[in-house]
């Protein structure tokens, strides 16, 4: 899937591979998510989006700082693209927690796509390095 970001899919080879697993860190600030709000809604993707955030920033003011893109398309909310919470869900539950939300969202959305922002709040949940990457490992296998 084409992300249609400059650069980005030359890195990529192309764009995003069905069922590959992407990370990237960005420096926390009100633009970070843009790039994968622009891959998630500029591009049309042929299946929704679930844009899952482990930050306890409200999606209204996510969606207010998209809305200064040219390519945010607010049409596309939420009929293609479902914003998420799993702050609440990693607090009280862990890593396992998120791991069942994410399907959970997943299956009922139809979802082809996850964007999972604010992996140093799971990074901080873990117990050790193992289970962030064990964390990692069930993502990939969340059913799409």
């Amino acid at each position: 899937m084409r992300t249609g970001i400059p650069g980005l899919d030359d890195i990529t080879g192309g764009g995003f591979l069905r069922s590959g697993v992407y990370m990237f860190r960005a420096r926390p600030e009100p633009a970070r998510p843009s790039w994968p709000t622009r891959s998630c809604t500029g591009t049309r993707p042929p299946a929704a989006v679930v844009y899952v955030t482990l930050l306890a920033e409200s999606h209204g003011r996510l969606l207010q700082h998209m809305e200064g893109f040219s390519f945010f398309e607010v049409d596309a909310v939420p009929e293609k693209v479902y914003y998420v919470s799993a702050f609440d869900a990693l607090r009280t539950g862990g890593l396992q927690a998120v791991v069942e939300l994410l399907r959970q969202e997943m299956r009922s959305h139809r979802a082809g796509f996850l964007v999972l922002d604010g992996s140093v709040m799971a990074a901080s949940a873990a117990e050790s390095d193992e289970a962030l990457k064990l964390f990692v490992s069930e993502i990939r296998r969340t059913p799409r």
